[in-house]
């Protein structure tokens, strides 16, 4: 029978790689060695649906993972663990960057650790620096068993006026007691403020405060929108659960 990632679970997935270790479970199993194989032998770059249902925990159980964002479209893998061993003194044991449905890459990706220091020295170390002509994030990866229901931290906000400055949008949201994380102003093809932009906040409470607090209020003599982003795969969603019912 072909081997597919796209049906396997991340329980059946982990089974799958502990049978391989302990002949006596690889006996009653329904992956054979080549099989498993087949699967850690993928491509460095593959789709986020199938990199997270990966199995990744060091020989002693423990599971260092970090999440990167906003990498630069142009790099792969080895350039990343090229930057990550440059700023963290060493190189980690593995880096998957994703690519979406039509293998396009997303800018995001998943640095697997050999160790602690080495998860906690990528952090404090690779976050926030520049990779490409791009300022990246490291955070921790939190599986998704754990992370509960989404919430987006994004806030979009539209019909700005073009003289406003990040100290006058910073000054907008003090009030608020948030905490932001980025401002990326959208500009067009002359590098000219379009009056969008998108905010990356702490947490997805502090986007819904943002949006409820300032979503049709005047700045500048202009009704702005602010509203809550949500990533296209939820838009998709959205749409197919809306969608009539074919007869």
């Amino acid at each position: 029978i072909p081997f597919t990632m796209r049906g396997i679970t991340l329980s059946l997935l982990c089974q799958a790689a502990r049978a391989v270790r302990h002949s006596a479970i690889a006996r009653q199993s329904a992956f054979s060695a080549s099989q498993l194989q087949a699967v850690f032998s993928v491509k460095q770059i593959m789709p986020l649906s199938q990199a997270a249902r990966m199995c990744s925990t060091s020989s002693s159980g423990q599971d260092w993972r970090v999440f990167v964002r906003n990498l630069p479209f142009n790099k792969d893998s080895n350039d990343l663990i090229g930057h990550i061993q440059e700023l963290a003194g060493s190189a980690p044991k593995q880096v998957r960057l994703f690519t979406n449905q039509e293998g396009e890459p997303t800018g995001m990706g998943l640095v697997h650790c050999e160790s602690q220091a080495q998860f906690n020295a990528i952090i404090d170390n690779v976050n926030k620096t520049e990779f490409g002509g791009r300022q990246i994030f490291a955070a921790e990866h939190v599986p998704v068993a754990k992370r509960g229901k989404f919430r987006s931290r994004r806030v979009y906000m539209s019909n700005l006026p073009y003289s406003v400055t990040e100290d006058d949008l910073m000054e907008l949201l003090k009030p608020l007691d948030v905490t932001v994380e980025e401002v990326n102003p959208i500009m067009n093809n002359d590098d000219q403020f379009t009056g969008r932009l998108h905010i990356m906040l702490a947490s997805g409470e502090d986007a819904t405060k943002v949006s409820q607090a300032l979503h049709d209020t005047d700045v500048g003599g202009r009704q702005i929108n602010c509203l809550v982003h949500e990533p296209k795969w939820m838009r998709d969603r959205k749409r197919t659960q809306q969608a009539p019912a074919q007869e």
